[in-house]
């Protein structure tokens, strides 16, 4: 269970390169652990539930939620809604709902303020329930993992571990920041006791 804190506060800040832990040839950063062949874009949680880096392809989702801070063209601390087509995304014609998260992947007060407003919007972004959702930021490896548990969590009546564990379960490469998993608890037993 406690696995990704491991990697999390164990990790050498100094040995920025280290061999793929799947292939083991070639060289990647601290924050992945696998190179770029190894990896895929994204990865389904749930048939409606997808995680993933800035590499995925928006075509099968309708709701989006994009934590890829700055990238996504949104300020820090601010969470902006848009409904169409994304114009940066070519050949892409399919209506989405996109929000776009300005968050780093701190624990300060303005990053976990950030995560809590985004939380609290998760109740209401997929009431009809045929949704199909991704969650995403740069590396598919912390802040998407974080929402997307939250998500799970609470929309298919898990506890935050095990909405954790199903996540691993399908992409074993993560590590949501333990201040991000300790925010989500409090604020979904908020949520749930109404």
């Amino acid at each position: 269970m406690s696995e990704w804190r491991n990697v999390w506060y164990n990790r050498n800040e100094k040995d920025d390169h280290q061999l793929c832990l799947e292939c083991g040839e070639k060289m990647v950063c601290h924050i992945k652990k696998i190179c770029g062949p190894c990896d895929l874009p994204l990865h389904y949680i749930t048939d409606k539930v997808a995680v993933g880096s800035c590499g995925a392809s928006y075509n099968d989702f309708t709701l989006i939620f994009n934590l890829n801070y700055p990238e996504n063209n949104t300020s820090r601390g601010e969470i902006n809604k848009m409904v169409g087509t994304q114009p940066n995304r070519l050949f892409d014609q399919q209506q989405h709902t996109y929000y776009a998260i300005g968050m780093k992947d701190r624990d300060t007060p303005e990053d976990l303020e950030t995560l809590r407003k985004a939380i609290h919007l998760l109740p209401d972004v997929s009431k009809k329930g045929d949704e199909v959702i991704l969650f995403h930021c740069f590396a598919g490896y912390s802040r998407s993992v974080a929402l997307a548990t939250a998500y799970i969590a609470l929309h298919y009546n898990k506890t935050v571990d095990e909405a954790l564990a199903m996540i691993i379960d399908k992409r074993k490469y993560v590590g949501p920041n333990p201040a991000f998993i300790a925010l989500i608890r409090t604020e979904l037993d908020a949520l749930r006791r109404g």
